[in-house]
């Protein structure tokens, strides 16, 4: 079996248990839903209330803050699906045993784990890529405002992105050494939802969690342009040590 073959593999089981698709479909209903849901809060609590003044006042609304409701939905239930998708998937080669079958069909353990991770990069890049072009523009349409600059939509979809592929870099590394499937995940969900609040609270402005500023459609610096090289570096770094690891088949 060669790497090609087994990467065509990986994308054909993906299909068949529809993990591209549940998660295609929750990063279009965030996409849609979150210039939508900004459009019609204040109406619906001005009806509710009786209130006499318009309460679209006390709303930050417009194709920036509809863009920032999106990249916030996309922090929450996207985000955790790929880290257990990611989980479940790298996991049980090793808990399934499935693992024996590539290796008896000549596929050695790097090509394995390359091929795998490639194609939750480009899962991610494409699928996420996907939801913030639809975003971006759909915002603009319902509120008639193009403000958001493309660049800064664009850099946020960067960073997300590699925020993303950093712990997908984690579940390889955590799989690897564990090979179950509860601190995989206790270990990767730990990473992404305490350690950023931790490293802004010790005020470390460079890294893969300092991307989170990334994600606020403010001006990119040089903090941001560090961050995301490093992350690439750090990525690089896991999946290195996660092939380096014997594994007895």
């Amino acid at each position: 079996m060669t790497y090609k073959t087994y990467l065509k593999k990986e994308i054909m089981e993906h299909s068949r248990k529809y993990r591209l698709l549940i998660l295609f479909i929750v990063i279009l209903i965030s996409a849609f839903s979150a210039p939508v849901i900004l459009y019609f809060l204040p109406k619906i609590l001005e009806s509710q209330t009786n209130a006499s003044m318009d309460l679209t006042m006390l709303f930050d609304t417009g194709q920036v803050p509809a863009i920032q409701n999106f990249i916030n939905d996309m922090y929450e239930i996207p985000g955790i699906l790929i880290i257990v998708f990611a989980a479940s998937t790298f996991v049980n080669e090793f808990t399934k045993e499935t693992i024996v079958i590539p290796y008896s069909n000549g596929l050695n353990f790097k090509a394995m784990v390359l091929s795998k991770y490639t194609v939750y990069a480009v899962m991610i890049t494409g699928l996420v890529g996907l939801g913030f072009i639809i975003n971006h523009f759909y915002s603009g349409i319902v509120f008639n405002d193009f403000t958001a600059r493309v660049q800064f939509t664009l850099q946020a979809f960067i960073a997300y992105s590699l925020f993303m592929l950093y712990h997908v870099s984690i579940v390889v590394l955590a799989s690897v050494y564990t090979k179950r499937l509860f601190p995989v995940i206790s270990i990767t969900l730990a990473s992404y939802f305490i350690l950023p609040s931790l490293m802004e609270l010790l005020q470390i402005k460079i890294g893969p969690y300092y991307l989170i500023k990334a994600f606020k459609l403010g001006p990119i610096n040089d903090n941001i342009i560090y961050s995301m090289i490093g992350t690439i570096v750090i990525i690089g770094v896991f999946i290195i040590i996660s092939l380096r690891k014997r594994i007895d088949i």
